[in-house]
Formats: C-alpha cells, structure tokens, sequence
C-alpha cells in the first residue's frame, strides 16, 4: 500500500473516498468536495482510496495529488470497499471523518450539515431518501438495513449502507473494524451503539450512475455481507462481555461463570 504525503495541519474534517475504476466519476466528484467544503471552518482534508483500479483511476489521481490537492492512498489490488475505507481512516487526520463512494451518485453539498448534526458522541448519519437505483437494489437495501441488521445487530436505521457519515475520529481508537466490504458500515454503527454513541438521521439527495459498474448487488457481495453480519454479532458481544467484565474488576467483583 502506497501513501501520498500527509498534511501539516490537523483539520476539522476527514473525508475519504473509495475509488475502484471510476476514471470518469472520482476528478468532477473531487472537484464538487472541493467547492462544497471551501468555506468550512478548520478546514478538511481529502482522502482518496484508490482501491486496485486498472482503468486508469491511478493516473487522474496522481495528477490531482501532485496539484496538492488531496491525499491518496494506492492498494495493489482489490481488496474491497471496508478495506479501502480502512487505509483511509489509517491516514486521515481530521478530528471528525467522513466517507464518500467515488461513484459521484451522493452529493458532497449534504457534507457539511451532517458535520453540524456530529459531535464528540454522536454519529450525523445520511439517508437516501429518493434512491436513485433499479429496484432490486433499492429492495435488497430496505430487507437489509430494515430486516436483517436489526435482527442480528439491534441496530435500527434508515439505511445502513448510505456512504454519507460523519463521526468523531476518536470513536475508532475505541474499536476494531475488520471487514473486507460493504458491511463496514453496519460494523460501525454496531460497534458505536455498543459504546453509547447516538445516531441523528438526515436526509441526503442521490443521483442515477452515468458512468461505470455498480457491484455491490452481485451474489458474491451479497453472500459475503450476511457471512460477515454474523461475525461482527459475534464480535460486538464479545466486545460487551470484555466491558463488562473489566468494570467488574474495578468494582472488585467477579462475574459469574456461565452454565
């Protein structure tokens, strides 16, 4: 994995941007960030994920990098939505992070709202409220974020997958994101409610795709996100119960064994 340079100056906001081949979408949608951001106050920072693009993604990137203008991250291969925004936080170093596919479907203008919803213990989450996708997308979207999330994860939003968030950048000193796609979302959110974070809902506006491929409603992800959904259950109770038993331990008491 390849890092441009960092910034000298630790800005307000962090955006970062997972891009994998979207040579067309990720220049105009920077360019948009740029113009919706200019006038926020302590300034922001822009991080792109350049997820093993082979389209020629690398190359508008570099070019835009070498203006000064955001920072980039180069994986040497796919190695999946989470795991780009993953190398992106790893870098980032604004005091709130946010993230934005590269896609240019969502609209960076609705940024700097969701940052006056945030603060230091709660989450400015965007909702679609118009979805601008085929209706096996729209459809597979409601069952998970309606369904499925709450009933593993207790979890309840209107849409758990909207790549419009902001949050306080010391929320991941707390915990431990591990997954590979597009279930990064519901993991942090899982992991966020497990430490008494709280979630405002705002709505934000989306636009068709004029360019490029959409993935994430392939079998394959879809299997691997319900495959994931379990294990993050699994790590968010074992994340309680090591909570739990170090209070315990303050308090000089011991937990009982379970039967």
């Amino acid at each position: 994995m390849k890092t441009s340079q960092p910034i000298q100056t630790k800005p307000v906001l962090s955006v970062i941007v997972p891009a994998h081949n979207e040579v067309e979408n990720v220049g105009p949608l920077i360019a948009r960030l740029e113009a919706s951001l200019a006038g926020l106050s302590g300034g922001f920072e822009v991080v792109v994920v350049d997820d093993g693009s082979t389209d020629g993604t690398g190359s508008v990137l570099a070019d835009i990098a070498r203006a000064g203008r955001i920072r980039v991250v180069s994986h040497p291969k796919n190695f999946g939505y989470g795991a780009a925004l993953r190398s992106g936080f790893a870098v980032a170093q604004g005091h709130y992070f946010s993230f934005i596919d590269g896609d240019g479907q969502l609209d960076p203008a609705d940024l700097p709202r969701l940052l006056a919803a945030a603060d230091r213990r709660r989450l400015a989450l965007g909702f679609r409220q118009k979805r601008a996708d085929n209706i096996a997308r729209v459809l597979l979207g409601t069952v998970f974020s309606r369904v499925f999330v709450p009933a593993t994860l207790g979890v309840r939003v209107k849409d758990v997958d909207c790549a419009l968030k902001v949050f306080p950048s010391s929320l991941l000193q707390s915990i431990q994101l591990t997954a590979d796609g597009a279930l990064i979302n519901a993991e942090l959110l899982a992991f966020a409610a497990s430490l008494g974070y709280s979630f405002t809902e705002l709505p934000v506006s989306h636009a068709p795709r004029t360019t490029g491929e959409q993935s994430g409603a392939s079998l394959r992800v879809i299997y691997k996100v319900f495959r994931e959904l379990l294990a993050v259950r699994r790590r968010v109770r074992q994340a309680e119960r090591r909570s739990e038993n170090s209070e315990l331990r303050l308090l000089g008491l011991q937990r009982a064994p379970q039967a």
